[in-house]
């Protein structure tokens, strides 16, 4: 994320969003990058062109999301709860709940309109989606009990 933040301003609308994509599902913990906030990575989901981010498939899909949409956020600590990655998928959340043996997992939920997701990307098969951590803000978010036991 560090490297795309240099060269950004150097890319056409395609290579911005390639890119971008390429960059965040690269890196482990883009958001603990030190280089970049969560609302500075969020407005450059913002300013990236969806289409992109997708192939004819995904793009398919997401088109036929409903106008709103439920996600799903897994994690182990509390005060991850409104960050940029979240999934369309219960099982994916509960998986990354679940894949360090630290903290406490926990499954958020909560509803957002589809316009809302700056970016839908299934490469590694986890429907993701890229949320601005501010449309977090206002939402209600539910914790969901584990349907696995924790730390399988």
């Amino acid at each position: 994320m560090t490297a795309f933040k240099q060269v950004q301003n150097y890319l056409n609308e395609k290579d911005f969003a390639i890119l971008l994509k390429d960059c965040w599902i690269s890196e482990e913990f883009p958001c603990r990058n030190p280089d970049l906030s969560m609302e500075e990575i969020a407005d450059l989901f913002a300013k990236a062109n969806k289409s992109y981010f997708m192939n004819d498939r995904d793009r398919k899909y997401f088109n036929n999301l409903p106008d709103n949409v439920t996600i799903y956020r897994g994690t182990y600590k509390r005060e991850s709860m409104k960050k940029l990655s979240w999934t369309l998928d219960f099982e994916t959340a509960e998986w990354f709940a679940n894949r360090f043996e630290t903290g406490e997992p926990i499954v958020f939920k909560t509803t957002i309109p589809k316009n809302q997701i700056l970016a839908y990307i299934n490469d590694r098969n986890e429907q993701e989606v890229i949320v601005h951590p501010k449309t977090l803000e206002v939402l209600y978010i539910e914790e969901l009990e584990l349907k696995t036991s924790p730390h399988i």
